[in-house]
């Protein structure tokens, strides 16, 4: 049982887990740029075949409740949609929920709120642009959205590969990664930004140096805190959203007891958890005191 953090990284692959959560973190920095600009533009693709149509509901959600304007803005979101097999005519589902309909249509926000219906379910109100998303929206979002294109074709499949690496190192119950799986994922992610559709932004550039680096450099407490805490925090939510079954409640289960055999480390994340909890608390409050203010209420 490691009782530190000297201990913990002499398990190779565990340091191999530690890497390739931290590459999955550099990569989402590197698509920030691409994805903004994308979705920018399948926006205006979507005004221009909307023709334009604002949408004006009162609805919370969509539903087939709401108005002719909304409709015609998710028939030309689903037209998007890429198919769920490449051999086969069905397409994949809008994930209607992750986002607000009302903006659609709007130059301000209008691009993202269209983006997060082609993303895994479980996106947040607070999810409003591709700073705020985690390399999962956005992996989603490139595979799912026919508009987003990339340079060469097969990259397309290479981001389903990386969904799924990324899936299988957050789902692990060992925390651990073998040598040639750690190859293959950096492999897999330094061809994806190097993709001449990403590659000339500069966060690209930067990411895929930063990626090369990772690879070889020793791993640090302060990576492995963020880590672990951001890994926590994933398999809470996802198991709200998926329910209490199968291989996320096994995830969490399997990472609740590591934190229990490494007090250290537990010590640590619920220091962090705490604090941002305090900061969010603060936040609100702070809120509350500046809409007292503008009103003039009590």
């Amino acid at each position: 049982m490691a009782t530190s953090f000297e201990e913990r990284v002499k398990d190779r692959e565990y340091v191999n887990w530690l890497k390739a959560g931290q590459g999955f973190r550099t990569l989402r920095s590197g698509l920030t740029i691409f994805l903004k600009r994308s979705t920018n533009k399948l926006h205006e693709e979507l005004v221009k075949n909307t023709t334009g149509a604002k949408i004006s509901c009162h609805e919370k959600k969509f539903s087939k409740q709401c108005g002719d304007s909304c409709k015609c803005w998710a028939i030309e979101i689903e037209n998007m949609m890429a198919l769920q097999e490449e051999d086969k005519p069905k397409k994949l589902n809008a994930i209607w929920s992750n986002c607000d309909h009302t903006k659609w249509s709007l130059e301000e926000g209008g691009p993202w709120e269209v983006a997060k219906c082609y993303m895994n379910p479980g996106q947040q109100k607070t999810n409003t642009g591709p700073e705020s998303t985690d390399i999962s929206g956005m992996l989603n979002l490139i595979a799912n959205c026919n508009y987003i294109e990339l340079k060469t074709d097969k990259n397309k499949i290479k981001v389903k590969e990386i969904r799924n690496h990324r899936n299988d190192v957050m789902h692990s119950c060992e925390l651990t990664l073998t040598d040639e799986k750690l190859k293959k994922v950096f492999t897999d992610m330094e061809t994806l930004v190097g993709d001449e559709a990403i590659a000339d932004y500069k966060d690209a550039d930067k990411a895929l140096y930063e990626l090369k680096k990772i690879k070889d450099a020793d791993m640090t407490v302060e990576v492995e805190i963020q880590l672990i805490q951001e890994t926590h925090v994933y398999l809470v939510e996802a198991a709200k959203i998926v329910g209490e079954e199968g291989i996320i409640k096994n995830a969490l289960e399997c990472l609740n007891k590591f934190l229990e055999n490494n007090k250290d480390l537990q010590e640590a994340v619920q220091e962090r958890l705490g604090k941002l909890e305090a900061d969010v608390e603060t936040l609100k409050n702070q809120s509350a005191e500046h809409i007292k203010e503008a009103t003039g209420s009590e």
